[in-house]
């Protein structure tokens, strides 16, 4: 019987062979799918050939090979897989090492390959509800995980391996340090007699029944392996620093992940995505300030500046649980909601331009940080960025994401605002994570502040003028 679960790991790790032929192959369409198709007959009765499977003669069976990793605080799972053979008469030799570490916060998976002498890399991540992904040198992304457990489920080093029935008893033995059952078993414990030749070793955790160490090599053509496919595949699987204190580090470009930042009570239309949360609240500017400051001193966080307020739009930029955050907040045309921004930045020294506070002698706003005027009420018209998406209307504010980089965003907006006699202006430079933008027109101010999170550009435009801001068609 051949190992349907082996062929398709197979082909997942090598050129995904078997998996592109069986997705080109045309698919039979269902009776329900299919009107031509007969209804079957309850009395008609189909007997089928008799089935005997043969595995091993032992007493153990390993059906799900992740099975116990769950009652873990923390563990690092590291799987590697060889080949050494052909593919359609040509040498093919590759190597895949995957390596999991779980502990209470997430989980990390780093893979390192080799194909036929060239190497390349994966980082992933799961941590705070936000995943990041990394591929070789190209930059880190960041994205709000849809399906908790689904990482785990997909990624999990343990879930690639075959289950085993009938393996044979060894003794007992110690696996890094953790006292272990051994097994020992064939091609015949995977269903693979007369088709593949296997020696394969498996060590269980005497408390927990864990798997602890897996080692498989399987020699195999075309019956086993697939279609042009031939050679020798090698399994090795451990389990390590189990229980112990381990660390996930992101790399050092990833972005701000799902804020762990707290939400008024009042909080309406939240929504959250790695580097950015935004809600609308009934109250007030300073109410909400206040709030945040209440909150940062009594999470023992860092107020970078005092916050700057205004009487349509504040300030204020703080560092809670070491992750640098501008609060952006500002008043619907109405003047009866409140909208709240709030951004994680990569650099807390872009929190700087949020200093505009009164000097406590002459009561002054410095001049080297930007005020916030508020000089009528209407509707500020902004054009928008050519790939603008995801355009969402924030009672008074607009956010959307861009593809551009930054420093084209900004050009781009200095162009179309000077095409229409207007000025922009910036308190501080443009850098690859975040810039903010006083645009003046017709008498009219608005804010612009672009931020990297999740791998695009958030564009967020903020009205000064007290009336709104909507993008011009």
């Amino acid at each position: 019987m051949t190992p349907i679960s082996k062929r398709w790991m197979f082909a997942f790790v090598v050129f995904l062979t078997v998996l592109v032929a069986l997705a080109m192959l045309p698919s039979q369409p269902s009776a329900a799918q299919d009107p031509a198709t007969p209804t079957p007959d309850p009395n008609d009765v189909t007997t089928s050939e008799p089935f005997e499977a043969t595995f091993g003669p032992g007493p153990f069976n390993l059906m799900l090979p992740e099975a116990g990793l769950e009652t873990l605080s923390s563990y690092r799972a590291t799987l590697i897989l060889t080949f050494d053979g052909t593919l359609d008469g040509q040498p093919a030799q590759w190597s895949r090492t995957y390596t999991m570490l779980v502990n209470e916060t997430g989980r990390q998976l780093t893979i390192e390959k080799l194909d036929d002498g060239v190497a390349s890399s994966v980082y992933m991540a799961e941590v705070s509800r936000t995943s990041y992904e990394r591929r070789d040198e190209n930059s880190c992304t960041a994205n709000t995980v849809e399906f908790e457990g689904a990482f785990a489920a997909e990624w999990e080093p343990a879930g690639f391996l075959d289950s085993v029935i009938g393996a044979e008893e060894a003794g007992a033995d110690t696996v890094n340090e953790v006292a272990a059952n051994h097994y020992t078993f064939d091609e015949s414990a995977q269903g693979a007699l007369d088709i593949a030749d296997s020696t394969g070793e498996l060590w269980v955790a005497s408390d927990g029944g864990y798997l602890l160490r897996y080692t498989l090599v399987t020699t195999g053509g075309a019956d086993y392996f697939g279609a042009g496919v031939e050679g020798t595949l090698a399994w090795d699987y451990t389990l390590s620093d189990i229980n112990q204190p381990l660390t996930i580090e992101l790399p050092a470009d990833c972005p701000p992940g799902i804020l762990d930042v707290p939400i008024m009570a009042d909080a309406v239309d939240t929504a959250e995505f790695p580097g950015f949360t935004s809600y609308t609240t009934p109250s007030s500017i300073q109410d909400t300030v206040a709030f945040y400051q209440e909150q940062v001193s009594a999470l023992g966080g860092q107020s970078d500046n005092p916050p700057t307020i205004a009487d349509e739009t504040a300030l204020y930029g703080f560092t809670l649980n070491g992750q640098a955050i501008l609060l952006v907040v500002g008043l619907d045309e109405t003047g009866s909601t409140t909208t709240v921004n709030l951004y994680g930045v990569t650099d807390p020294s872009l929190l700087g331009f949020a200093a505009a506070v009164p000097d406590a002698g002459t009561g002054e706003v410095p001049a080297a940080v930007p005020t916030l005027p508020n000089t009528s009420a209407t509707t500020a018209c902004v054009p928008p960025l050519p790939d603008a998406a995801n355009v969402q209307n924030l009672a008074g504010s607009i956010m959307y994401t861009t593809s551009m980089t930054i420093a084209d965003a900004v050009t781009y907006f200095e162009e179309q605002v000077a095409e229409a006699g207007g000025t922009v202006s910036s308190q501080m430079p443009p850098t690859d994570s975040m810039v903010v933008l006083e645009v003046s027109q017709g008498g009219q101010d608005v804010y612009i502040m672009l931020v990297a999170a999740g791998g695009v550009n958030t564009v967020t435009i903020t009205s000064l003028s007290g009336g709104g801001a909507t993008l011009c068609e």
